[in-house]
């Protein structure tokens, strides 16, 4: 190993053992310093180490990565996509809005290391979720021609509907926010989201669901009408309770995200108008044509309840 290796593997080394904060800002503004360095394949270490163990809800140390990624790209655009890759990773773990959604006990109490949800670790879980999207904002203001690069991530980083209800939260959450400093990528975020949100609003049987709820199992389905007999396990009823509250959740997001855009008195009428054809657009290229859609159509109709003429286009 070269010298300047064994320096870095050595402050790498300092990053991951040390708690002291101050100590650790410290340390990852010399590496910062020294990104010009770095390579690739020989630094993945320094980079996953900086992007991973370095966010704690901490003003001066989110400073000093923020100035380690935005020199990483500066000097060596070959670093983008790993530093955008760990970025991303961010916005399953950390949720933007955990301080003000409610909670779900038994699922979020997992997230916390005491076993316990408590208030100060949603406010601090939001805060860092904040840092990360500082971070990713100043590395694409720094490096523009990354966006599509970003947009990859994003859709590669998207947790499958199977994963729990606080990865679905926390990613949608963060994924929504990106369009405040992304906006053109807007209408590839919506399509990315409702096809997420159909893939789970098709597994939820409302019929089924009711029953589940009340105790009382008269569900007429597809499947009595062709004579066939379906018998469904504890494992599946659970299944189909899970992905209901997911759907819950993630129209909740939604609706909230839609009333936050409508309902900007510092955004021109113009501004409302673009993004609910983007809305529009989406919705007709993915909602409307899926069988089985229960749901997802109501934010649609949610967006028409803001201006008469909405209605009007929806119909068109």
């Amino acid at each position: 190993m070269t010298k300047t290796g064994t320096l870095f593997q050595q402050l790498v080394e300092k990053i991951e053992r040390n708690t002291d904060l101050v100590e650790q800002a410290v340390l990852v503004t010399c590496l910062s310093r020294c990104t010009a360095s770095l390579q690739v394949r020989k630094n993945d270490e320094i980079t996953l180490v900086v992007l991973q163990r370095c966010f704690r809800a901490n003003k001066p140390l989110t400073a000093a990565v923020e100035a380690f990624a935005v020199n990483c790209v500066s000097v060596n655009a070959d670093l983008l996509v790993s530093i955008l890759h760990e970025l991303v990773k961010h916005f399953v773990k950390y949720d933007l809005l955990a301080a003000t959604q409610p909670r779900n006990d038994a699922e979020d109490a997992g997230r916390s290391a005491r076993g316990v949800w408590r208030p100060e670790e949603a406010a601090e879980e939001a805060q860092i979720a904040r840092d990360v999207h500082r971070v990713v904002q100043r590395v694409l203001e720094t490096f523009p021609t990354g966006t599509m690069s970003f947009l990859d991530q994003l859709v590669q980083a998207y947790p499958h509907r199977v994963k729990r209800l606080p990865e679905q939260r926390a990613y949608l959450a963060n994924i929504l926010h990106v369009i405040s400093y992304q906006p053109q990528l807007l209408t590839d975020i919506l399509r990315n989201v409702t096809d997420r949100l159909i893939k789970i609003d098709v597994e939820v049987d409302p019929q089924k669901l009711e029953a589940l709820h009340t105790g009382v199992i008269d569900v007429a389905d597809d499947d009595e009408m062709f004579g066939l007999e379906v018998e469904e396990t504890s494992e599946e009823r659970q299944k189909m309770l899970e992905n209901a509250e997911k759907l819950d959740y993630m129209m909740l997001i939604l609706l909230q995200f839609f009333r936050s855009i409508f309902e900007n008195k510092h955004v021109e009428a113009a501004e409302h108008d673009k993004f609910f054809e983007a809305v529009l657009v989406t919705f007709q290229a993915t909602v409307f044509t899926t069988f089985r859609s229960k749901y997802s159509q109501f934010l649609i109709f949610y967006g028409c309840s803001y201006r008469s003429n909405y209605s009007s286009q929806l119909l068109q």
